[in-house]
């Protein structure tokens, strides 16, 4: 689920340039206010994650992914340039706690015997799914303007969260005794 997100994103990182300079006529001034937005809510969510102490971790990660996917649609929905910042600061604290949460779980979760390839593989999803997410973004961009690739790509991000939460939190609940005995 969270590679499907990430590689929504990533598309939309790409269309991002083209979305605010030639659908907004924007400059490269305010695209990089923008970029500057996210950045600043990676750290928040980063932060955040670190102060909450009562939810489960799977929920957690399921509301960082929606934060993901809503900034993307929103972005897409924007009416003017400026409603781009909110939707990117919220998808950027979506990413530092997707982060976060991650690690914390793979941490918490996964034997010291196999932590290595339990970081191997989420580094292999992290690293591969942005690459993915780029080649499909120069594709759709040859058949759609780029509004419609952030619609297309925030209702796919929202959908994959939808559709996996339920086995995310059904796994979450069959893994959580194990590590407590752990």
């Amino acid at each position: 689920m969270a590679g499907t997100v990430i590689a929504c994103v990533s598309m939309a990182n790409v269309f991002l340039a083209f979305y605010v300079m030639h659908t907004f006529k924007a400059s490269g001034t305010t695209y990089g206010i923008i970029v500057s937005c996210e950045m600043v809510g990676l750290i928040l969510g980063g932060i955040a994650v670190g102060n909450i102490k009562k939810t489960r971790h799977e929920y957690v990660l399921i509301g960082a992914l929606l934060c993901l996917a809503i900034g993307v649609l929103g972005t897409g929905l924007a009416p003017t340039v400026w409603w781009i910042i909110p939707c990117y600061l919220l998808g950027g604290i979506g990413n530092g706690a997707m982060a976060t949460e991650l690690h914390i779980v793979l941490n918490l979760r996964v034997p010291d015997s196999h932590r290595g390839r339990g970081f191997a593989a989420l580094g292999a999803i992290s690293n591969s799914a942005p690459a993915v997410g780029y080649i499909i973004a120069g594709l759709i961009l040859l058949v759609l303007a780029p509004r419609y690739a952030f619609i297309g790509a925030g209702i796919a991000a929202l959908l994959c969260v939808i559709a996996f939460s339920r086995n995310v939190v059904r796994t979450g609940e069959q893994q959580t005794p194990a590590a407590e005995a752990a």
